[in-house]
């Protein structure tokens, strides 16, 4: 039984996967609408704020209006006989800079001390006839030296009824105020967005660096519990056969035709535990370094004509044939036991994945002068295009149901990879899909004459 490598860890994986990124999405969301709230808040607490510092600033020019018109009244009350000496004392409270000027009037008649600037904006009746005014910018001036950003504006006129000349209404917030208010809110909100998309794209870059981990962790994991599976099986199988040939010949109870019939099947299981026992030890032989190969130059068709006359008894035996097409010489310094490794790779897997009666492989070396490539070709059942970057992966098997059925570790593209990688070389693979065949190509360098 396999467990589905490529199915199962991606699913798991792509969950936390997607569960982070949403936590990065929610947790950006609110870092912005809480920044959006925040200024909509500091907007508002500078209005009320405003709002107050006006109350304030009419309650105090009240005050003070209030203090000069009571002083004006005793001022009139006390010199009522002596208008010249009521004109003098009323001219000092001109030096106030809330004081704009003041009148008295005899009888109803026309005033006859008049004294400082006559503004009726501002001002209050004594009885009598006496009238003082003040000065209509001066609740401007409370606000403009506290730098409150608020504006004064009055219309009419305004004799203080019930001591109160000035309002809070008259007291406006400033447009540069606001525009400044909402500019601050807009450049926080900005800043924080760009900060929030910069804390956003790390935590996402994050979380695609513990799906991708998680991933290859759990593929690997899978990959490794289908390898065990996979050798187990691949030991077991052999050794039942070679058993049960033996047991069989040990009777005596079989003809000797017979029996001469069972020696070829004993030594192609006997290969098989040899191959299986050599990948798993050459797999375990590479190092950060690669794979140490011992190079001499070669010719590689003689080299390549003597792995396959071997391989060719075992490819009759399934049904199956190899036609040649290679050139007479070119000069290649390889690995001969590891070069023999990728080609028996190559047609094992030729045999194993090709249905009986399409078992035709084409194996075709040529050569421009500078590169050499060897090809084998098949009429087997094909690889899925998705499937094709991931053949030479260490422990891969393929996820159809026809690939399980197909003995093997995962090991033997595996090895071909990094063999002819170790020699300078490129291994390639091309299928146009399911039952169309494949074809490998090795690209190697030719050596320096």
């Amino acid at each position: 039984m396999f467990l589905n490598h490529d199915r199962q860890p991606a699913r798991r994986a792509l969950v936390i996967f997607v569960l982070l990124v949403v936590f990065c999405m929610a947790q950006l969301s609110w870092w912005i609408i809480f920044q959006i709230k925040a200024g909509e808040t500091q907007r508002e607490l500078c209005l009320r704020n405003a709002q107050e510092k006006g109350v304030l600033a009419a309650a105090l020019v009240n005050d003070r209006f209030r203090r000069l018109s009571h002083a004006a009244q005793r001022i009139y009350i006390r010199n009522l006989s002596d208008t010249v000496l009521m004109s003098g004392e009323l001219y000092l409270l001109l030096e106030d800079p809330a004081m704009a000027g003041y009148s008295v009037a005899v009888g109803g008649g026309e005033p006859v001390i008049r004294g400082g600037r006559l503004d009726s904006t501002f001002y209050h009746t004594i009885a009598g006839g006496a009238v003082v005014y003040f000065n209509a910018a001066y609740p401007m001036g409370v606000i403009s030296s506290s730098g409150t950003g608020l504006l004064f504006s009055v219309s009419g006129r305004h004799g203080g009824v019930g001591d109160r000349w000035v309002t809070p209404e008259m007291y406006a917030v400033s447009p540069g105020l606001l525009a400044q208010i909402d500019d601050r809110a807009r450049r926080t909100v900005t800043m924080f967005a760009f900060e929030g998309g910069f804390f956003f794209l790390v935590m996402l870059a994050g979380a695609y660096l513990i799906y991708r981990t998680f991933r290859r962790a759990e593929e690997l994991k899978f990959a490794q519990h289908n390898f065990l599976h996979s050798v187990t099986h691949e030991l077991k199988a052999p050794v039942a056969s070679i058993r049960l040939y033996a047991q069989t010949i040990m009777t005596g109870r079989i003809a000797p035709e017979r029996a001469q019939e069972l020696w070829p099947k004993i030594i192609d299981d006997c290969d098989r535990l040899e191959g299986l026992i050599d990948n798993v030890l050459e797999a375990g032989h590479f190092t950060r370094d690669g794979y140490k190969l011992k190079l001499s130059p070669t010719n590689l068709a003689d080299d390549l004509n003597e792995y396959l006359d071997d391989l060719t008894p075992f490819v009759k035996r399934h049904g199956g044939t190899i036609v040649r097409t290679m050139v007479d010489r070119v000069m290649v310094a390889t690995d001969y036991q590891a070069l023999r490794r990728v080609v028996t790779a190559l047609v094992d897997n030729a045999i194993k994945y090709s249905p009986a009666g399409r078992r035709e492989i084409a194996v075709t070396l040529e050569s421009d002068g500078r590169h050499c490539r060897l090809s084998v070709r098949d009429r087997g059942q094909g690889i899925a295009r998705e499937e094709q970057p991931k053949i030479f992966d260490r422990f891969y098997r393929g996820i159809d149901d026809a690939d399980r059925q197909v003995r093997g570790t995962g090991l033997g593209l595996f090895l071909v990879r990094e063999i002819v990688e170790a020699h300078g070389g490129e291994v390639t693979v091309h299928s146009d899909g399911r039952d169309h065949g494949s074809t490998f190509l090795i690209t190697l360098p030719v050596a320096e004459a």
